[in-house]
Formats: C-alpha cells, structure tokens, sequence
C-alpha cells in the first residue's frame, strides 16, 4: 500500500539522524561545453554544496552564473566533466536505467515558467496523475484521485480547477498545479529553478508561503535557484553565491545578509528594490562586463570589483572558511568591511 503524504513527513521528521544527514552532495563540479573543439565554456567551475534534510539552499547570482545549469546536473539532465553529485551517498553518474527512474521519483523540478512548463492539451488532474502512472502509484480504485484532491488542496487549488486546462488558470494557480505536480511522487529533494520569477510581486509572495509551508508539511529539501536575493532570503536556510560558475560566498541565510564577506554579495543585496516611493533613486551604468574568458587568470569579480589589487586579477582566490560556517573566495575578505554602495 502507498504511504500518504502526511505519514511520509511523520516519518522522515521522527528520524532525527537523517535530518543531520545531506542527502545530497556535490563535489567539485564542473561542467564544460564544447571543451572538445577548443574555446569551450566552462558553465561550471569547480562547486560544491550539500543540502540536507528539510534544508533549503539557494543559489544565487546574475544571469549566466551557472545556477539551472547545475541543477540540470542534479536532475542528470547533464553530466559533469568532474566531480560527483551523490544522493544518499551513492553517485548519480552510476545509476543505470532502472535506478535513474527510482532516482527521479526521489528527486523532481519546478521549472521557471507556468505557462511553458505544463501541457495545454491535458486536464489538470491527468498532468498531477501522469508522474503517478508513470511509477505505478496508487492502483485502487478512487484511491489516485482521492490523493490529488488531497495534494491540489494543499496546493491551494480548489477541486473545481482540475478538470480545467491550464489556459482557463492564472500564473499563480498554473504555478501551484506544477508545484503539486513535483509533489505528486513525494519526492525527498525538489530542484526548484526560479519559480517565482514569472510571476507578479503579490502572487510572488503567495507561491512563497506555499513553499515554506509544504517544505515543512511534508520535510522536503529544496535546492532553490534565483537572481533575485530578496526571494531568497524569504525562503533559504543556506546561500551558495554563484558567479562565472565558481562559488563567490557561502554561509547561512542570515548572516549573507548582515554581514556579506564577498563584494559581489554586497551587490546583490545592493541591487534588492526598496519598497519606498520617495527613496532616492540612483543609476551607475558602470562599465561593461569583460567575456568570462578573460577572467579565468584572476577573480571573476576584477573587472567591476573597487577593492581589486594585483593580486586579484593575477590569481584565482580559492574558497576558504574565512569565519565559522562562513565560507568566501576572495583575497582581501578578511581587511574589507563592506557597506551600502561601497561596491558599485
């Protein structure tokens, strides 16, 4: 017999060594592209994180950082050129056919965007049920459907909205159908790429409370992937800053925020909108980024970084633990003390 949902959570909750366990661990990652015919691009240099039990950890940064790339790695949608990514201590390199499926019932996405994401000529419930027939779950009559009422109303989709398709839904409700959708196998681990960034500020807001609250319900780990620190900060337990796909910073939500150890994150937190009408208003156009190729001799950050020195743009600086659970790859971490608009 199929274990509900709520019974699953009870489990995992009641076993505290798994909650100090990662489940999943990726080592020295790297990903390349087109390495092979010369002038390739490395989208992935050299990453590592852990994610535990009931954890969510964010990676963050600009566009081209290499964040979805590595969460595709983590789904094996890629494969890695170096490193291991091991889940419950067994690499998924290895998997053959038949573990690979076990391995994404265990771990599913929530794509970026809704309204692409979900197929226009399927009824809600049959997109909900489709990974369910997919690995043979819950095979008594009525007991499938009982289970998807069940998960969309958790979801906060009215049962109503199920025998609908997708163009009758809003951006939020499509975004809740794909949400139950990577639910819908109980997965341990959901790889969540952006999935608020298609969406309006206040419906935002919704599907983010949505997602602590089911993190919780249901003691699934979340690896949450976005640009935007704001969000982040509402919904992570641990940030990995992730810039020309090389760890910038590393440490706990918290303290990212009131004390960032990398300029780079300073930025970021810079960048954050503030919610005033009558704050003042100030554009730095800066200067135009350099290609990542010329910045694989020195710290990606040089080419706009104001406390870059020699040594900077000569050497890469490796990820060190710079204070307790505090991790940071720059040269000059420990002299520099960061404040707002400093970095720009």
């Amino acid at each position: 017999m199929s274990v509900s949902f709520d019974e699953q959570a009870q489990m995992r909750a009641s076993q505290p060594a798994l909650a100090s366990q990662a489940i999943l661990e990726v080592e020295d990652i790297t990903i390349a592209f087109g390495a092979g015919g010369g002038g390739g691009l490395i989208a992935v240099d050299g990453v590592s994180l852990n994610v535990h039990s009931s954890q969510t950890v964010a990676l963050v940064g600009e566009s081209g950082s290499g964040k979805s790339t590595l969460g595709l790695a983590v789904m094996r949608h890629y494969r890695a050129s170096k490193g291991a990514i091991r889940f419950r201590s067994a690499d998924i390199a290895a998997f053959d056919r038949a573990r690979l499926k076990a391995y994404r019932r265990q771990v599913q996405m929530i794509n970026q965007d809704p309204y692409a994401s979900l197929s226009p000529r399927m009824r809600i419930r049959d997109i909900i049920a489709e990974p369910m027939q997919a690995h043979g779950m819950y095979s008594a009559p009525g007991e499938r459907d009982a289970e998807i009422e069940k998960l969309a109303a958790q979801c906060g989709l009215p049962a109503g909205l199920l025998d609908r398709f997708p163009d009758a839904l809003s951006g939020g409700q499509r975004q809740r159908v794909a949400i139950a959708r990577a639910l819908a196998l109980r997965p341990e681990l959901i790889v969540a790429d952006e999935p608020t960034s298609a969406l309006d500020v206040s419906v935002q807001a919704q599907i983010l409370a949505l997602l602590r609250g089911l993190k919780d319900q249901f003691a699934v780990s979340c690896l949450f992937i976005s640009h935007n620190l704001a969000v982040v900060r509402q919904v992570a337990d641990e940030v990995v800053v992730l810039l020309s796909g090389r760890v910038m910073e590393r440490g706990s939500t918290e303290d990212l925020f009131s004390s960032p150890l990398h300029p780079y994150s300073c930025s970021l937190i810079e960048a954050i909108p503030v919610p005033d009408p009558d704050a003042p208003f100030a554009f730095n156009a800066g200067k135009a980024r350099s290609s990542r190729r010329a910045l694989i001799s020195g710290c990606p950050y040089t080419d706009r970084c104001a406390f870059k020195t020699e040594i900077c743009t000569r050497k890469v600086p490796p990820l060190e633990e710079k204070k307790p659970g505090r991790w940071a790859a720059c040269w000059h971490a420990e002299s520099i003390k960061l404040k707002p608009g400093q970095v720009q």
